[in-house]
């Protein structure tokens, strides 16, 4: 058979392939042993530039809910969390570690029966001293489209290589693609956070032994205290929060970000004006020092409280300080 008659039938039966959905390499392109080295697409007769906005895959969306996974795989994914594998960030939002989503993956396709595949080369902006790397993956698994979404890293203090916040950015990007086939999903559900809190964290008034700056951090009840820069000064804070539950396409850091309720700020009988505030414009800073230094700001939030019927209690211990002080 001629060689070009060959190519003819390869090509014919890549077509006939195509039409009844069986998505296959060509056998051509195994042929020419083509490989990615730095910018360049090298070939055994040629080189030619690589353009790194192009990428095969970014239009793929092979397969795409063509049919659901197998009973027994869908069971491992959507399989309740050990709430022993959870953990809590200081900032008090909740996150599964990036290596048991990958375990996870695994032992429902097995090692190599899924990837994440970038969508096109990272990016970068500016924001607060530091920079914000983001890059859109797509996730498949047994050769079907299940999911895509951005991740994303701050580069700064802790973490000053490219390489390493490049990895956490497809950490992140895994983590947001695994929501749509069931992983982790209690993350995202306002009941179980709230109960996995009191259950599990406990929040912790902590000093910065650089510049002496007060904030209360969270941390599992199993886990030992903090250490440098910061150190823990008081105990338990034993607060209840309530969780704020917007829609469901927020991310999991928004979904559990929390308000504190009347009861955060002032549960004394008598008010202490050392008593540090713990949350909104002026946290950080004690009663006595805010109402010392920034008097005019203070009266302005005291009204936008008073307004949005917000901490009652401490609003009138507020006043009281300040009138006595006149």
């Amino acid at each position: 058979m001629s060689l070009r008659l060959s190519n003819i039938l390869l090509k014919r039966t890549n077509q006939a392939r195509v039409a009844l959905g069986v998505h296959t390499t060509p056998k051509s392109i195994f042929l020419s042993r083509t490989f990615h080295v730095g910018r360049f697409i090298r070939n055994e007769q040629n080189q030619v530039p690589y353009d790194a906005q192009t990428n095969l895959s970014q239009n793929s969306f092979a397969n795409i809910s063509a049919k659901p996974f197998r009973k027994e795989v869908a069971d491992i994914l959507m399989a309740p969390l050990e709430e022993g594998d959870i953990e809590i960030k200081p900032d008090n939002i909740l996150y599964l570690p990036e290596i048991k989503y990958r375990r996870i993956l695994n032992k429902a396709f097995g090692p190599g029966g899924w990837a994440l595949m970038p969508r096109g080369p990272h990016s970068s902006q500016a924001a607060d001293n530091s920079n914000i790397l983001t890059q859109e993956f797509a996730l498949f698994c047994q050769g079907q489209f299940v999911s895509q979404a951005h991740g994303e890293q701050t580069i700064g203090i802790g973490i000053k290589s490219l390489a390493t916040a490049l990895e956490g950015v497809k950490s992140n990007a895994l983590m947001r693609c695994c929501k749509d086939i069931g992983i982790a999903s209690e993350l995202w559900d306002p009941q179980f956070i709230m109960d996995w809190k009191k259950k599990y964290s406990i929040g912790v008034w902590c000093e910065n032994n650089k510049t002496g700056h007060k904030k209360i951090l969270y941390r599992r009840k199993d886990r030992p205290e903090f250490t440098y820069p910061y150190r823990e000064v008081q105990g338990d804070v034993n607060t209840q929060k309530t969780v704020i539950t917007p829609s469901s396409g927020f991310d999991l850091a928004e979904q559990q970000h929390e308000a504190p309720s009347d009861n955060t700020t002032n549960t004394d009988s008598d008010f202490d004006p050392n008593k540090i505030w713990s949350f909104g414009k002026f946290k950080g800073r004690t009663y006595q020092e805010v109402s010392e230094n920034n008097k005019s700001e203070l009266e302005s939030y005291i009204s936008y409280l008073k307004k949005k019927n917000l901490h009652t209690r401490l609003v009138a211990d507020l006043e009281s300080y300040m009138n006595n002080k006149e």
